[in-house]
C-alpha cells in the first residue's frame, strides 16, 4: 500500500490581538483564524468579495481561515458580540 500523506495549515507566529466583529462589511485586516462564540450558520470572506457559507457552525470552534469579514448566513446580518472573533 502507497504511503499517503496529509497537508496541514502550519501557524509560523502567535495570535496577539483578538477583535470580536460586529459589522457585516468585509474591510477587516486578514485574520490568522476565527473563533466562533455561538452556534449559528456563518459566511465569511478573505477576498472581500466572495462570500464562503460555513454552515453548522459550534460554540467554542476555531476556523483556520484569513477572513476579512463574517456575517449571518440568513440575511446577511452583522453577527452579536462575541459570536465572531478574529485573531491577530
Amino acid at each position: 500500500m502507497a504511503e499517503q500523506t496529509v497537508s496541514t495549515l502550519k501557524r509560523t507566529t502567535s495570535a496577539t490581538e483578538m477583535v470580536t466583529i460586529t459589522d457585516n462589511l468585509a474591510t477587516h485586516l486578514p485574520a490568522k483564524a476565527v473563533y466562533i462564540g455561538a452556534d449559528d450558520d456563518y459566511e465569511f470572506t478573505a477576498n472581500g468579495t466572495d462570500w464562503v457559507p460555513h454552515t453548522g457552525a459550534k460554540a467554542g470552534s476555531q476556523i483556520s481561515v484569513a477572513a476579512r469579514g463574517a456575517r449571518h448566513l440568513t440575511g446577511g446580518t452583522a453577527p452579536d458580540a462575541n459570536d465572531i472573533v478574529f485573531y491577530y
